[in-house]
């Protein structure tokens, strides 16, 4: 694991249940690092039903930081959450899915806040990581 000594400010909010953390940084290594850390903490032995990544923010992202993002996701569902992500700008759906073959089955997008809190609110316990 490797030591980074920048320190962003991650911003990890509740409501209805659901962990929503806006991206408003660049992905860069150590901001991935610091997110995944806090994140993960956050999430162990607690009662939320899932996580929303907010990416309206965000008007690029290299394909490998995005594969850390849905590595992310993948350590989020082993501990029993589900992930949501919304806003990724249609362009850069669009690249992330045509250069870089990123598969996207798996990973539960949205529109909106609203949609994305709608969908986990409606999850039960023997739903999720099934």
């Amino acid at each position: 694991m490797k030591s980074y000594d920048c320190e962003f400010d991650i911003i990890i909010f509740e409501i209805k249940k659901c962990l929503i953390i806006p991206i408003k940084y660049d992905l860069y290594d150590a901001y991935l690092e610091q997110l995944r850390v806090q994140l993960l903490k956050r999430i162990v032995n607690s009662t939320i039903k899932g996580v929303i990544i907010d990416f309206s923010s965000v008007k690029l992202i290299d394909s490998l930081n995005f594969q850390a993002i849905i590595e992310l996701c993948k350590m989020i569902r082993l501990l029993g959450k589900e992930t949501v992500i919304i806003g990724l700008q249609p362009t850069v759906t669009a690249a992330l899915q045509e250069f870089t073959g990123l598969n996207f089955n798996r990973v539960n997008t949205f529109l909106n806040l609203k949609l994305a809190i709608r969908f986990l609110e409606q999850l039960k316990v023997t739903e999720i990581g099934s």
